[in-house]
């Protein structure tokens, strides 16, 4: 009989202050620790294996410690060398995106191909190389941080029949659709600044 018992809290890493310490951001070890993770699977990477809150009893890959060992390798990626913390709850993962391209108006051609090279992967392998690379370039925005729970959700449910679909339409929306506001308002205001 397999147990399904979660052994540690529901916190996730990037969440849990406690876990850090007392500090206001994660250890810069404990970060170089994560980001070993990136690109193996789950549990492939003993140094890693403390720092998740999903694993059951028995170690099954399931869908939630797959997005968990995910998002806490692109966690440790972003939080590296940012000396505010970059999971912000309530400011969604293409929200951010958005704001980067609006930002960095010269380089939106490359941002737009590879956030939508991130939409369209088919699998949650995948899609954490191409958020690898869009989360690297969010050291452009001094706070460019985001919810790293509903990130977490949205890697859990990638491949979970009719769920990619609607986090598409839902990244879209908030990356394609607050770009443009964003160029409605700079091109409406005269004194917009690009």
């Amino acid at each position: 009989m397999r147990s399904t018992t979660t052994l540690l809290s529901a916190n996730h890493y990037w969440s849990d202050k406690r876990a850090w310490g007392g500090k206001n951001r994660p250890n810069g070890a404990v970060l170089a620790t994560l980001r070993r993770g990136l690109g193996y699977e789950p549990g492939s990477v003993p140094a890693v294996i403390p720092y998740y809150r999903t694993l059951d009893a028995d170690g099954m890959l399931t869908h939630r410690l797959w997005a968990e060992h995910i998002t806490l390798c692109l966690f440790a990626v972003h939080q590296q060398s940012k000396p505010h913390l970059v999971h912000i709850p309530g400011i969604e993962f293409a929200a951010t995106m958005a704001r980067l391209r609006a930002t960095h108006r010269a380089g939106a051609e490359g941002l737009d191909r590879r956030f939508s090279a991130a939409a369209t992967a088919t699998s949650r392998t995948e899609l954490a190389g191409h958020l690898r690379s869009l989360i690297t370039r969010l050291r452009l925005l001094p706070y460019g941080g985001f919810d790293y729970d509903r990130l977490y959700r949205d890697i859990r449910d990638w491949e979970q029949p009719g769920e990619t679909d609607l986090i598409r339409r839902r990244w879209g929306a908030r990356y394609f659709a607050t770009h443009s506001d964003d160029t409605q308002r700079a091109d409406s205001d005269p004194n917009s600044i690009e």
